[in-house]
Formats: structure tokens, sequence, C-alpha cells
């Protein structure tokens, strides 16, 4: 149902962390993980995800940035992705710090038409794999076709180091009105903002946006695309 579906209309199905579901996917993403590790000297990674995207013709993935590493595999169909520098003011620092803190969404970036001039373009084919530097904003746009894909999330000491810093700078700049604040990788800058991070999530002191959804709408295969309008109503994880 679900193939056809995405592939009539313009809706898209999300299947979040497959892998404490099956067997198979759990299997699949310890093997990505595992070559990966193989093939890449000194790389080592932990808290991994995968999630699959089932998603119709021409449907769009909007301009966002996402707080772990990340991967993109292409398993059927085509698309194209847009990758932004992960610097302003593609990606300004006071927003990605809000995204980590939980205060705002992925999504809530700002985005310009003029950004596409410094965006890298890749048209993603099946058998393909994409990963870019941490942070930076992407979008993505379907082509004609149905498309399957599946993406991967991971930590490492290094990208668990700059969450830290973004976290603290976060605070800091909440608390303090600070502006030009600098993401130390080394020294005691970064140790003193690990221990900020650590000691402020471990008391509790950061209010998380809530996580949810706005649903107005519901799967009808007999309707124009797919879909019908429904009263609107809040869906929360």
């Amino acid at each position: 149902m679900r193939w056809r579906l995405s592939e009539k209309g313009t809706s898209g199905s999300f299947c979040n962390s497959p892998r404490t579901s099956r067997a198979a996917t759990a299997t699949c993403l310890r093997d990505v993980y595992a070559e990966i590790e193989d093939r890449v000297p000194g790389f080592k990674s932990y808290k991994h995800k995968m999630s699959i995207l089932i998603s119709s013709p021409k449907v769009q993935v909007y301009y966002h940035a996402d707080v772990p590493g990340q991967t993109l595999w292409q398993v059927r169909g085509t698309k194209r992705v847009y990758v932004y520098p992960n610097t302003a003011p593609f990606l300004p620092q006071p927003n990605m710090e809000k995204i980590v803190l939980g205060e705002a969404h992925e999504i809530s970036l700002p985005y310009a038409p003029w950004y596409d001039d410094y965006a890298e373009v890749i048209d993603l084919e099946p058998g393909r794999m994409l990963h870019w530097p941490l942070n930076c904003p992407h979008r993505i746009v379907n082509a004609d076709c149905l498309n399957v894909s599946f993406t991967t999330e991971h930590m490492t000491d290094e990208l668990r180091n700059a969450y830290a810093v973004n976290y603290a700078n976060g605070i800091l700049r909440r608390a303090l009105g600070a502006e030009n604040l600098t993401r130390p990788t080394s020294g005691a800058g970064l140790y003193a903002r690990l221990g900020l991070a650590a000691a402020h999530k471990a008391l509790g002191l950061q209010a998380r946006r809530r996580s949810g959804f706005k649903i107005d709408f519901k799967v009808d295969p007999a309707a124009p695309f797919s879909v019908r309008t429904v009263p609107a109503f809040d869906l929360h994880k």
C-alpha cells in the first residue's frame, strides 16, 4: 500500500529506527558502519540510527540542518540534493545552537533562493551514497519518479565535542548576551564547554521543545493525490 500510494500521490512514508523492529535492518546498519570504519582509517563511530523514506515523484525535503553525522543512500528513483556551506549566512550560529538545545526545529533555518548559487548539487541515483560535512544545510527534490532511500546517523568523539560546544555556546549566548563566541576544538575552551554542557544537561535545566506534528490529512486511495483533508490535530512523540 505504501509503495502504491507514494507512487500515485505526493506523499512520503517515513520509517524511523526500523532497526528496533527488524533484525535485517539492524544487521544492515551494523554492516554499513563496519565497512565505513574498515575503509576510513581512524574513523570510529557510535549511536547509529537508520530511517527509511518512501516518497512520491517531485516531493521535496526543505532546507534544514541535522545535528549528528549523516549519510544518505539511494535505493530506487533519482533525487537532486543541494548541499550548502556550514557557515553563515547559510547556517547562522545562533540558529544551530537553538536546534542543538531543542529550542527550534531543524527546518527553522532561514533560506533564500540565492543560496543555490553556492550549493553543491548532486543527482543521487540508485546504488549511490552521499555524505557531507557536519551540520551542512541541505534540501532535496525528487525527480518525477517514486523514490526509496535510507539515511543513517552517527556520532564520533569529534562530533560529540562539536555538539557540546554548540550546546554550551547557546547557553552562554542566552544567559550573558554574548555574540562573538568561539568554537574551540581543543584546549581549555573546549573542556570548559564540555563541562558546562554536561552539568546543564545533568541538572535538567534545559526545557526542550516538545517534539510533534500538526496533522490535517488522512491517507485515502480514492481521493485526489491519495490524501484528503481532516480537522487538524496535534501528534506528539
